[in-house]
């Protein structure tokens, strides 16, 4: 299990430098032999970073990894785990060819992403056995998996196997989120409390009358203030990427704010200080006010 503290591992070794994380599965690297006897062995994986390139369609596709499966009125959503879950009841599509299932596609498209060493090693990426959705198990456990298959180029037999088991899975995506998005928080929130959150920050961008700009505009903002070209940017890392125009803009906002409290019209009696050194914002607590123990208390109340 993935906790807190190898997330911050992570954090200081592999997604700061853009590197890719290796992890370790239970079981994999099922070799076929001369004799053709097959070795169990532990299979390792590198889960590679989004490059901002590819950052519009792994935005499109991490939806898939993104489903509140608790908040739906379905007590097999609550037992089941998010592979099961995903695999049996949210994916498959009656009369719908797996080819043609759009969330089939962006689990695939996921994976294709961030599991590119192994792509391009030679190993594909299967989860259903055919097109009537029959999920891929192990064969001991039955249990849902997903598969990364290499064959043989002549025989067409499998020679190499590494199976991601359910909490593979979790850990996997949990480092998915991690690595891409700097300011991402890991907690349940629950249903009634995520409503009040999105009601919070739909009334705030409807005051203030802003949108958030697109990553063409994004790009084109941080071209315009290091010098950039696009191609440049391209071969950032996403995550790198988001932390760059943050800089970018937050430098814009403190020489204005600056400008202001230098003027004789205003009178700003708090120094400014600049985005960087200021702690990071819970953006779920600012919807409570900016007051974590309220937002506590409330989210308490609320699941109790």
């Amino acid at each position: 299990m993935i906790d807190d503290k190898k997330i911050e591992y992570y954090k200081q070794t592999y997604f700061c430098n853009g590197e890719p994380v290796k992890y370790t599965l239970s079981k994999g690297h099922i070799v076929q032999g001369d004799d053709n006897t097959e070795k169990a062995e532990k299979g390792e994986i590198k889960i590679y970073p989004i490059m901002l390139k590819d950052a519009q369609s792994f935005l499109w596709c991490e939806d898939i990894i993104n489903i509140n499966k608790n908040a739906i009125n379905d007590i097999n959503a609550i037992t089941s785990t998010y592979l099961d879950y995903l695999l049996t009841t949210i994916i498959p599509k009656e009369n719908m060819k797996l080819s043609d299932n759009v969330m089939a596609t962006q689990l695939y498209r996921l994976l294709k992403l961030v599991l590119k060493g192994e792509i391009e090693q030679g190993f594909n990426i299967m989860f259903y056995m055919d097109e009537q959705y029959t999920v891929c198990r192990d064969y001991k456990t039955k249990k849902p998996v997903i598969a990364l298959v290499k064959l043989d180029d002549d025989t067409k037999q499998i020679v190499e196997l590494k199976e991601i088991n359910e909490k593979e899975f979790d850990d996997i995506c949990k480092i998915i989120k991690f690595q891409n998005d700097p300011y991402y928080i890991d907690r349940y929130v629950s249903p009634d409390v995520q409503k009040m959150v999105d009601d919070y920050y739909r009334l705030k961008n409807k005051n203030d009358k802003t949108e958030q700009p697109s990553l063409e505009k994004q790009k084109a903002f941080v071209t315009s203030k290091t010098g950039l070209t696009l191609s440049q940017l391209n071969e950032f890392t996403y995550r790198y990427f988001i932390e760059v125009y943050q800089s970018c803009l937050n430098s814009e906002l403190y020489i204005g704010q600056k400008i202001i409290q230098g003027s004789f019209k205003y009178d700003i009696k708090e120094d400014i200080v600049h985005p960087m050194f200021e702690p990071q914002k819970d953006p779920i607590a600012e919807a409570f006010g900016g007051d974590v123990t309220s937002f506590e208390n409330k989210i308490n109340k609320i699941n109790n």
